[in-house]
């Protein structure tokens, strides 16, 4: 009888666990990119005025780990395809 009593209180002390539903297991997450849609914003304080503009970028290898939030991949950008709106300034 004894031991009917024990089974009787860990299953009443387990029971509210057995009712929470599962954790999704975490994932890794990889993404891609469309080069023609990432860039680079920028924005810089000059003389008298405020300059903004873009650079183009590729991300390369992107991976997003739900379980510790970390993120890594690579970010590439093409230093020549600065575009501030003022072509003399660009091209330096």
């Amino acid at each position: 009888m004894r031991s009917r009593s024990k089974l009787f209180t860990v299953l009443v002390a387990c029971w509210p666990r057995l009712l929470l539903p599962l954790r999704p297991v975490a994932q890794d997450r990889v993404f891609t990119a469309d080069p023609g849609q990432s860039r680079v914003e920028f924005t810089l304080g000059a003389t008298m005025h405020t300059v903004h503009g873009t650079f183009s970028a590729e991300i390369r290898n992107a991976a997003l780990h739900t379980a510790t939030g970390a993120a890594e991949g690579q970010l590439v950008v093409d230093a020549e395809s600065g575009d501030s709106e003022n072509k003399s300034r660009d091209g330096r």
